[in-house]
Order: structure tokens, then C-alpha cells, then sequence
């Protein structure tokens, strides 16, 4: 077989596997998709296990569940070591045959969820649609974002409720080197801002109490209490409680049903809802305050 008929015969049958599946809604994207794919069937020569492949998912769905994903598909495919390593170099690639829009690009692990959920599709808004819910897809560095609230904005407020009653911190690079500002969400001033917050405990639940409700994030009586457990100001309480309201608004908006947080696959999590953001940790802030960007935070 010379190399033209042999490479369009794998072409033809990566094409086939996409068609299937509903993935690349005209030729030229199902063909952009291929190219991509083709490079990993070749490096794990599964060229002649497609087929055995696609039946297997088609007559016993997989369950994508929490944990480890790779650890699930080795026990799916019966120890096969090649398939998973496949499925790990399908989970990195992005091809833009999967873009709804410019502004909508195709996320890490969004063709390997198409693959193993040959039922799955792409919904008009959302990630993934399968067995009639929407699911967002995220990969590592995931980011959560209030995006009724910049960045800007977020320091003119912080200004306004705290100037004149505690001290703030002063910035040290960027644009705004020299400025004081009350950047009490950064995990480098905690200390700081925990003596500052304990010099009186009970202005300081009342001006907590309104820093989050000027930024939109609303507040309760047991929601203050929790951040000054124990009477002591606890920023990492707080950034749990800003997370949870920034997701609801996220959720909301972005009208999916769960997320998935897929991270590098050895430690798969789903969300549903606010009380399950537990099991994520907040890794760093994106709160900007010299930039018109949304403010949010990093989770894991």
C-alpha cells in the first residue's frame, strides 16, 4: 500500500469517528479536527483499535465521575495502557474545528468528552450538552469571574468604605506603585489587614457586612459571623463566601447545570451548585484594581 492510500484511509476513519459522533459541523472543521487527532492515532498506532474503540463506548457508555480519569479509563479498557495515553494526548488538543465563535474557543478536554460520550453534543451555549444538560468543561488555571464587577470600580468602592477607618496596604509595582489602597482579598496582606479588622469587632462585621454588599456579593448574619469565627477576622472564610457568590452569578449566566473541573485528570470535580465548593481551593486572586477586567479568583 503506498503512503498516499494508507494516510487517506486513516484520514477516512478519524472523518468517520467524528461524523458519528455529531463533532465539526462542516467539512472544512471536520477536517481541521482530523488533522489534529491523526497525529496522536499514529504516535499510539491504535489506527487498526478505532473501531473496537467506538463499539466499546457505544454498547457500555463511560461515566465520567470524580477522581481519577485516567485510573477510570484503564479499568474501562481492560488495562489497556495505549488507549489511556491516547485519551491523555486527546485531552490537551483545542481544535478550533470545535469554536462556536471567535469568542467561544474550544477548552482542553472538550473533544476527549465528545469521544467518550459518543451521545454528547455542542450545545448553542455551554460546552457540552449530554443526555439533555449543559456542562462546563475546565481544564487547569481555572478562573471564576463576577462579571457585573471590575476591577477599577472594585478599588474606588474599597476606598470609599474604608478610607479613614483602617489602614491600607501600599502598592509595591504597575501603575499604581506608591498608591495606598485596601487590597484586603490578597493573601500577602492577610496579617496586616487581621490586626487591622480585630482593633474593633464590631465595625468591623458592619463594614465587612457592607463591603460585600456594595460589591454585590450580599451578605447574611451567619455569613459574618463565619468570617469572624472565633472573633478573628478570617480572610480565607471570606474569599470562600466571594467565590461562592461570584459562582452563582457565573452558573446563572453562563446557564449551565454542573461544571466539571477536569485539572489534569488525576482529580476530577464536579459541581453542581455553591455548597459543593468545597471541594475546590482557591489558589490565587484576580482582582486587577488598576484594570477594567472582571474580579475573581483561581480555583483547583
Amino acid at each position: 500500500m503506498d503512503f498516499n492510500q494508507e494516510l487517506n484511509q486513516k484520514i477516512t476513519l478519524i472523518s468517520n469517528w467524528l461524523i458519528e459522533n455529531k463533532i465539526g459541523t462542516t467539512e472544512d472543521k471536520v477536517e481541521e479536527i482530523v488533522w489534529q487527532i491523526l497525529r496522536c492515532v499514529v504516535k499510539h498506532n491504535i489506527e487498526n483499535d478505532i473501531h473496537a474503540i467506538k463499539e466499546q463506548l457505544k454498547q457500555t457508555p463511560f461515566i465520567i465521575c470524580e477522581g481519577n480519569l485516567w485510573e477510570c479509563l484503564l479499568e474501562y479498557f481492560n488495562n489497556n495502557n495505549k488507549y489511556v495515553a491516547f485519551f491523555q494526548d486527546i485531552s490537551e488538543l483545542t481544535p478550533r474545528g470545535i469554536n462556536t465563535s471567535p469568542n467561544a474557543c474550544c477548552g482542553k478536554f472538550e473533544l476527549l468528552y465528545r469521544l467518550l460520550r459518543p451521545n454528547s453534543q455542542q450545545p448553542k451555549k455551554g460546552d457540552i450538552m449530554d443526555n439533555g444538560k449543559i456542562y462546563e468543561l475546565k481544564g487547569s488555571e481555572v478562573r471564576i469571574c463576577d462579571t457585573e464587577l471590575i476591577g477599577n470600580e472594585y478599588k474606588k468602592k474599597c476606598t470609599k468604605l474604608f478610607e479613614g477607618h483602617i489602614l491600607g496596604n501600599t502598592v509595591k509595582t504597575g501603575g499604581l506603585k506608591g498608591s495606598n489602597v485596601y487590597e484586603i482579598e490578597k493573601k500577602q496582606y492577610k496579617e496586616h489587614y487581621k490586626k487591622e479588622f480585630e482593633k474593633d469587632i464590631q465595625f468591623s462585621k458592619k463594614i465587612i457586612g457592607e463591603y460585600l454588599n456594595e460589591n454585590g456579593w450580599g451578605s447574611t448574619d451567619d455569613e459574618i459571623e463565619y468570617i469572624f469565627e472565633n472573633g478573628i477576622w478570617n480572610q480565607d472564610n471570606m474569599k470562600k463566601i466571594i467565590l461562592k457568590k461570584m459562582f452563582i452569578k457565573y452558573k446563572e449566566k453562563a446557564e449551565f447545570d454542573k461544571m466539571y473541573i477536569f485539572g489534569d485528570g488525576t482529580n476530577v470535580k464536579i459541581i453542581s451548585g455553591p455548597e459543593e465548593l468545597d471541594k475546590i481551593q482557591i489558589t490565587d486572586d484576580y482582582f486587577r484594581i488598576n484594570q477594567p477586567n472582571p474580579v475573581g479568583w483561581y480555583i483547583l
